[in-house]
């Protein structure tokens, strides 16, 4: 009965409305050349940038983004990220 009591104070004491901010972990950057190559990111993302995709070495970030909000009727499954440098194609 005891524990029962005490569940009941733990749960009408908890505020569902309360926004949660992630850990994040610290961004990865890797330098990518015309071969291509892999990036392991934070929070077990793995990027695979294919040969021909750079023409030069360049630098490759990927971040974790704190707060993002899905498209309207659909539900983040994932930890967003953002890739830079960005406008590359």
């Amino acid at each position: 009965m005891a524990l029962a009591a005490s569940l009941l104070v733990v749960a009408t004491h908890c505020d569902l409305d309360q926004k949660v901010t992630p850990r994040l972990e610290p961004p990865v950057s890797e330098m990518v050349g015309a071969s291509g190559g892999e990036i392991a990111g934070p929070g077990g993302t793995s990027i695979s940038i294919p040969s021909g995709a750079t023409s030069s070495d360049t630098l490759i970030t990927v971040s974790q983004i704190a707060e993002a909000a899905p498209p309207t009727g659909s539900a983040l499954v994932a930890q967003p990220i953002r890739l830079e440098p960005s406008g590359k194609t």
